[in-house]
């Protein structure tokens, strides 16, 4: 028993440190900006038609580059690494609207956050978003 105890062990780690994250990203697609994800575990109905969700955008090497170089802003967006918003999607309306935003550095440390009301946005078929569309509001998703 006792050489089995830290497979054991590891094994129940790997299986809280699973639990425990609560997020499972899933791809939207990709733009000449970044990468899109959405987390599968975040979606709430708050309605019959309407959702929130978690986005994440990993922007590429030239997005990033570009960001750190802006006089403003550059200094703190030296390590960034992601930017996560909460979205409003409507179904039956074929809208989304976007909640609040976070960009978050290397660390996992908050760069900037805010919260407003952009939107809503008409989810159109040649829309990155509209792969997000169908896969959350999509056949029998709900």
């Amino acid at each position: 028993m006792n050489k089995y105890l830290p497979v054991f062990v590891a094994a129940l780690c790997l299986i809280f440190n699973s639990i425990a994250e609560g997020e499972q990203w899933v791809y939207v697609g990709s733009t000449n900006l970044g990468d899109s994800y959405y987390d599968k575990d975040s979606i709430t109905y708050t309605s019959a038609d309407t959702l929130t969700i978690m986005l994440k955008w990993i922007p590429n090497e030239k997005t990033r580059a570009q960001r750190s170089a802006d006089i403003n802003i550059g200094s703190r967006y030296k390590n960034w690494k992601e930017t996560r918003m909460l979205e409003a999607v409507n179904c039956s309306k074929r809208e989304s609207s976007i909640i609040s935003s976070t960009d978050f550095d290397l660390d996992g440390k908050v760069i900037y956050s805010t919260k407003f009301s952009l939107g809503p946005f008409p989810i159109r078929p040649e829309a990155q978003n509209y792969s997000l569309y169908n896969a959350v509001c999509g056949n029998g998703s709900k």
